[in-house]
């Protein structure tokens, strides 16, 4: 959900609640009859009455819906105050600063921007060069960057049915490329281009008769994409075989020569790797049932793991790329005392993700798994690795209590963060507070965290 939805829908929130009340009649809410169907799981029956409203397809279900809606907008049209929440809220919606997020970083910087819909691109973490206006393909320029594509997911009317488009960053023209259901609610959607920048591959739900009506949303596959084809060309990849629940997120290596593949088993915590190599040939690197839960390509020849497989807190393995089998996995960072979420291969360093409780922390070590030192942070706060840049730099992403998300440069050889423009200007400023960590003891003897804010001094 949208921002601006979430506030549209705040608004219409409040909007209610200043709305006269009066000792009327019931709402003449439309008749909902109760057609019960009975599952038992495995020895427990139950009953739901209201199944049959599933199937928004069938005329009794689309007349119930145009009934309610037609009562609801006769509540809502009559609530005077409406007009003047909508300007207020359209008013907050143009003050708010803009966000970035999403980073993918090649030559360029890329970045999604919440602030007028746009596809923002820099060069490498700081200078803006362009703002490409998603909704009509205008460039908001600053200086040209070269010729090159960039494909955006869009969906539109809020059906969050994901279709992709091929920009030329250059000039912000939109190329005759559309690709349609690559993205869906049920299991997201990624693209990943190819090392030439001809085509990508992507996340591809069912279409036409390759499945039933009730798996069109499920079932996810991979697929390719050479640009300047009709999509009928398209060529299926891999995903067959894949759970109905699969989510599908795709990454390759900075030459573009690898490409893998995790695979969720829906939202259970189970996750699969699948790696494609140069010669086209697709290995399964770890299954559902193997612990690992995050991959990414290093640049020293190997695949770097965080697992949980004997290490409930998380360890650190390497993977050789030629051999990718989990009987050839090392241990390169043993399990912490915190809870590791995620590990950054960038040239010569690795950066592990840590979870202490709340705080989180990011720890860089060599590939050799020596520990060299801590990223630098204010103390209960939230950070984290956005994106791994040129050489060992990596972009952070920094949040307190008292500092809103911050988008920062962390440059390695001088070991300091940087401060970026891709952060937006906030009117509140925190800068005579601050936020300290005690904790409390149970009675049975458990220290429960707490976060006290404070003005310094």
């Amino acid at each position: 959900m949208t921002i601006a939805f979430r506030l549209a829908a705040a608004a219409l929130a409040l909007s209610a609640t200043l709305a006269p009340r009066t000792a009327a009649a019931p709402l003449p809410y439309p008749d909902t009859p109760k057609i019960p169907v009975t599952d038992t799981y495995p020895d427990v029956a139950v009953v739901d009455n209201y199944r049959w409203l599933e199937n928004d397809g069938a005329p009794e279900v689309k007349q119930w819906v145009t009934a309610q809606n037609a009562l609801t907008r006769r509540q809502l049209d009559a609530i005077a105050q409406r007009p003047a929440i909508a300007q207020r809220v359209a008013q907050l919606l143009r003050a708010a600063p803009a966000r970035r997020y999403d980073f993918q970083f090649r030559r360029h910087l890329f970045a999604l921007a919440i602030h007028g819909g746009t596809l923002y691109v820099a060069d490498g973490g700081d200078n803006a060069l362009a703002e490409i206006d998603l909704a009509s393909g205008r460039m908001r320029g600053f200086r040209p960057v070269g010729y090159f594509p960039t494909a955006v997911s869009l969906s539109r009317d809020g059906s969050e049915q994901g279709t992709a488009y091929v920009y030329e960053v250059a000039s912000g023209k939109r190329l005759p490329d559309v690709i349609p259901g690559v993205m869906y609610p049920t299991a997201g959607g990624s693209v990943e281009w190819a090392a030439d920048g001809r085509g990508f591959w992507y996340t591809r739900y069912p279409q036409g008769s390759e499945r039933p009506p009730d798996d069109r949303h499920f079932y996810q596959q991979i697929w390719f994409h050479q640009l300047g084809t009709p999509v009928a060309a398209d060529r299926y990849v891999i995903g067959k075989a894949f759970p109905r629940i699969a989510e599908t997120a795709l990454s390759g290596s900075r030459d573009g020569r690898y490409l893998l593949a995790a695979v969720r088993n829906g939202d259970g915590g189970e996750v699969a790797f699948h790696l494609r190599t140069p010669d086209g040939r697709w290995t399964e690197v770890a299954g559902f049932a193997d612990g690992v839960k995050q991959v990414a390509v290093g640049d020293d020849g190997n695949l770097y793991a965080m697992t949980i497989k004997d290490a409930p807190l998380g360890r650190i393995i390497a993977i050789p790329l030629a051999h990718p089998s989990l009987a050839n996995a090392r241990v390169v960072v043993r399990e912490a005392v915190m809870v590791a979420e995620s590990v950054t291969p960038t040239r010569s360093r690795l950066y592990v993700t840590y979870r202490a409780g709340g705080p989180s922390a990011v720890h860089i070590f060599g590939l050799d798994g020596k520990w060299l030192s801590e990223l630098p942070t204010a103390p209960v706060s939230d950070i984290g690795v956005a994106e791994r840049l040129a050489g060992d730099d990596v972009l952070v992403s920094t949040m307190s209590y008292v500092q809103p998300r911050t988008i920062s440069r962390y440059e390695a050889r001088r070991n300091r963060l940087v401060r970026t423009q891709l952060n937006g200007r906030h009117d509140l400023d925190f800068a005579d507070a601050t936020v300290v960590r005690e904790f409390a003891t149970s009675k049975d003897g458990t220290r429960v965290p707490v976060n006290i804010v404070h003005r310094k001094g």
